[in-house]
């Protein structure tokens, strides 16, 4: 185009092409943009790098840590909730799934919000529900009111998933430079994983279960306790488990509700005082060139193969990936693995995967335009790994803790790696759609992926094949990929012009 275009970022919010400026189109025939071609005025734009940006990075992340840590709350003290609460299993699973329910329910919201608006009033209204959620688990301790107000708690942080989960590369075109997007990307969309690997801790130091010599397991089910006085002589004693276990359990839980909610609260409070959604300069010339408006966007983004390929190559491996460490206590169990062991795993491989995921953005913000290659690896490194846990498993290959560890934890590892490059890969081959527009879609794909993994009930044994097999499936996915990289290109050769 020979059009000059104007910076989208003004004193309106992130880029849109509803503020008087011009866009830059799709090609002629309407299907897919391939190719983005500008020409810009180095006379009329400028550029900058604000150190403001990381404080920024930082307040979204803790955010996003926040979000997935109340979403994991109950899994990890399940037998004190349920010796508390009275709770079954599938009751803790529900408050679990309210997460991926909801977020499909408010991803379009949240799309169209961050997109229109930009991602400041995205971010406060997301603070504002985790604030609420984790205040209404404080307000009661009565097993039937608590249990009311906690399902609600979890669709409301449920509902703030989105936010969190599908914006971290709308922030970065918004604040950092070209050479920094992915690593950007990575640290904001990894701290969920920290989120959920933080739930594994936080909540069985503060909220350790009665210990087995005081419950009676086949008992368990049968618990209905009152818990509206302290008198435990006024407590339904209709039970065998140490009433004073209880009550202190009770207490403990409580304790880790005020904690959370006083935490929220105080990010709720830091993000309403300063969170810009965009530089008073951009940091980049693709970030200053005009989006697609959301509903062309979207229709060019439905029918765009490239987007398919690498968008199923990445939501279908890793949303079975996430549901299934979900019942990796399940799958341990029977060979050994106690529910404590398997949580302590989730976490190192959580860990692990973070630090992975944080080295391969940096190596792929300094040797770009090869994410297909580094997907291609870690795809085939992870599938090689958990297929040697399958095989372990079924009787296939040397059973012992060691290997469980090593296979689990490794196979974690270079999966975790993908998001961030699936999130920047999409982002370059999809521009001029928003941001906001390709990453929530994939995101949304990536939690029905999960959600219907989960509500598949044909027994046990076939989840550890059906994670193999959805890794290796995304293989000829990326083999058949045709990267590009628009606004890298746009970045990259506006650079070269600066030192013509």
């Amino acid at each position: 185009m020979d059009a000059q275009k104007k910076c989208l970022l003004t004193e309106n919010d992130l880029p849109t092409t509803n503020n008087g400026y011009d866009a830059v189109a799709p090609t002629e025939s309407g299907d897919v943009v391939t190719e983005v071609d500008v020409e810009i005025d180095n006379h009329n734009l400028e550029t900058a790098v604000y150190h403001r940006r990381w404080y920024v990075l930082a307040l979204y992340s803790l955010l996003a840590v926040t979000n997935a840590a109340v979403w994991n709350t109950w899994g990890p003290i399940a037998k004190a909730s349920e010796d508390v609460f009275g709770w079954t299993d599938s009751q803790i699973e529900l408050l679990t799934n309210w997460g991926n329910i909801m977020f499909v329910v408010s991803s379009a919201f949240f799309s169209w919000l961050t997109f229109s608006k930009g991602l400041r009033w995205a971010a406060i209204i997301g603070s504002i529900l985790i604030a609420t959620a984790t205040g209404l688990r404080c307000i009661s301790d009565s097993p039937s009111t608590a249990t009311w107000l906690i399902n609600i708690a979890h669709i409301l942080n449920g509902l703030a998933g989105p936010v969190w989960a599908s914006a971290p590369p709308v922030l970065s075109a918004a604040w950092f430079p070209a050479h920094q997007r992915t690593t950007a990307t990575a640290i904001t969309s990894m701290a969920s994983y920290i989120g959920v690997a933080i739930g594994f801790i936080i909540g069985p130091l503060m909220v350790p279960a009665a210990p087995n010599t005081a419950r009676n397991q086949t008992n368990m089910s049968d618990i209905i306790m009152d818990f509206d006085c302290e008198d435990s002589s006024e407590i339904n004693t209709n039970r065998s488990i140490n009433i004073d276990f209880i009550l202190q359990e009770r207490r403990n839980i409580m304790r880790l509700m005020y904690v959370e909610a006083g935490w929220a609260v105080l990010l709720m409070i830091l993000v309403l005082i300063y969170f810009p959604a965009k530089p008073p300069k951009p940091p980049s010339i693709s970030a200053c060139i005009g989006r697609l408006n959301f509903i062309s966007g979207f229709k060019i983004l439905v029918r765009n193969g490239q987007f398919w390929l690498i968008g199923m190559a990445y939501f279908i491996p890793l949303g079975v990936n996430q549901a299934w460490a979900t019942v990796l206590d399940v799958i341990l169990t029977p060979h050994g693995i106690s529910m404590n062991e398997a949580g302590w795993l989730g976490f190192f491989g959580i860990i692990a995967g973070t630090v992975s995921a944080l080295l391969m953005a940096w190596f792929s913000d300094i040797f770009s335009k090869h994410m297909k290659w580094f997907l291609s690896t870690l795809m085939v490194l992870a599938a090689g790994f958990y297929l040697w846990f399958t095989l372990i498993l079924n009787g296939w290959a040397p059973n012992n803790t060691a290997s469980i560890y090593s296979s689990v934890i490794l196979g974690g590892l270079f999966l975790m790696c993908g998001p961030p490059l699936f999130f920047e890969m999409a982002s370059e081959i999809t521009f001029p759609v928003p941001e906001a527009v390709s990453v929530f879609f994939l995101t949304l794909l990536f939690n029905l992926m999960g959600t219907i993994f989960l509500s598949l009930n044909i027994g046990n044994g076939w989840q550890n094949w059906a994670n193999v097999g959805c890794i290796v499936a995304c293989l000829p996915m990326l083999v058949i990929f045709k990267e590009s990289y628009n606004r890298l290109n746009i970045d990259e050769a506006q650079q070269k012009n600066q030192f013509q």
